[in-house]
């Protein structure tokens, strides 16, 4: 298979203007032209250097740019990131960023989330920078985030609320993934449980001014990514693609 044959089909689904305008997308290593193997993952880190070598991957498809920037004074700047970069053109492997292109349609991170967690009446909200949803049935907070780690396989990551009560019955949800806490700032309800992927701290602070319930979750919630690109990939390529894993980074959390 052609990688512009595969880059087309990717590209109909998740076109790049879809992305925000100052986002690093598409193609930021380009290696051999025909493709078999293909890698999926969240993050590029050394700590799966070795799987490329061993599956001879022609084509890493990561959620995250292996480059936020100018390409050349990010490796001059980063030693680790120029052995990525040398690995990488040494296995004629090509590099494919789906980010924030995957973001703001009904088939995003946030969409799939809300699918995994039983929600109903789902909405893109917030310039389809988010998805609005209700549960089937009040629950009480503490038993729902029991219920956010499980079935987000998200056991062993932290979690950080500015709910103290963890009784409080919840209905409204709002989801958004990455760094979204703008969000908030936009969208001021208080009847809504906010699940976003990080935060920073003055939007904590605007949180608690305001009396908004938000639950952070971590950046490792959009693993899910991988399981999105693999479906899709099975539905357009399943006899031309052998397709590889990697969920998470290899660290643990203290």
């Amino acid at each position: 298979m052609k990688i512009e044959q595969i880059i087309k089909v990717i590209e109909q689904k998740y076109p790049k203007v879809n992305g925000w305008k100052d986002d690093f997308l598409g193609l930021q290593i380009e290696g051999k032209k025909e493709i078999k193997n293909v890698l999926l993952t969240l993050d590029f880190t050394n700590d799966f250097l070795q799987e490329i070598k061993d599956y001879k991957i022609d084509l890493i498809i990561s959620h995250h740019p292996l480059f936020f920037g100018s390409k050349e004074d990010l490796i001059k700047k980063d030693s680790i990131l120029k052995q990525k970069h040398q690995l990488l053109l040494q296995q004629k492997t090509n590099f494919y960023v789906i980010h924030t292109n995957i973001d703001f349609n009904l088939g995003s991170i946030p969409y799939y989330q809300a699918k995994i967690l039983d929600c109903k009446n789902l909405k893109l909200i917030d310039n389809k920078q988010a998805i609005s949803c209700e549960l089937e049935n009040e629950i009480a907070f503490n038993d729902f985030v029991k219920i956010v780690r499980n079935k987000l396989n998200l056991l062993h990551d932290p979690f950080k609320t500015n709910l103290f009560n963890k009784k409080e019955m919840i209905k409204k949800i709002i989801i958004a993934s990455g760094a979204a806490g703008d969000l908030i700032e936009r969208v001021n309800k208080k009847d809504a449980l906010y699940i976003i992927g990080e935060m920073k701290h003055h939007h904590w602070l605007y949180g608690s001014d305001h009396d908004l319930k938000i639950l952070e979750i971590g950046h490792q919630s959009e693993k899910i990514f991988v399981d999105i690109i693999e479906d899709f990939l099975l539905k357009n390529f399943a006899k031309d693609l052998s397709i590889f894993k990697i969920y998470e980074n290899k660290y643990k959390n203290c």
